[in-house]
């Protein structure tokens, strides 16, 4: 049993045998607390969703690992990621699962590690710009394009890149 929010949660055992259905346990209310570690799996039903999907299953704590996941061909936009951009102490961040056309963590110093969505085609001008804390970018084999100065001032990367492709990006600009 999954949950995505925090909360009271109501249980209801049965057991089915052929056509009958038999009730094993009445209903028991549980609480359901959120995560305590800073780490949270969200899934974003909605177009600009995002922060109150996050608030509802975390509340106030910090995030510091978030694993995104979108369904039913539902994609972030400008105003989930502008979220995403601003969350201060968000270490880790895993998109793999995030319909996702455009992406802008620019100016995000405290991210050490991003996994790009597996639908992204192309990293944007300026996209990790003076994200300073980054040491770790996985870039799904759907990426063909990285543009000029994606990576400017991200001085913790290394100086090879991780890239699931069979061929590389094309790099445009210097």
């Amino acid at each position: 049993w999954i949950t995505n929010y925090p909360g009271k949660a109501v249980i209801r055992a049965v057991s089915c045998a052929g056509t009958s259905v038999q009730v094993i346990k009445e209903k028991k209310t549980v609480t359901v607390v959120g995560s305590q570690d800073g780490s949270l799996t969200v899934n974003v039903s909605e177009s600009g969703a995002l922060q109150s999907t996050v608030q509802k299953a975390i509340g106030t704590s910090e995030i510091t690992v978030l694993k995104v996941k979108t369904s039913n061909g539902v994609l972030l936009n400008d105003e989930d990621i502008s979220y995403l951009r601003e969350l201060n102490g968000l270490q880790k961040l895993d998109l793999f699962y995030a319909g996702c056309s455009g992406l802008d963590l620019s100016g995000n110093t405290s991210l050490t590690s991003v996994i790009l969505p597996k639908s992204l085609e192309e990293i944007q001008p300026c996209a990790f710009k003076d994200c300073k804390g980054l040491k770790s970018i996985e870039i799904p084999a759907s990426v063909d394009r990285i543009a000029a100065n994606a990576f400017v001032n991200c001085t913790a990367l290394p100086d090879s890149i991780k890239v699931w492709g069979v061929e590389p990006p094309q790099i445009t600009g210097t």
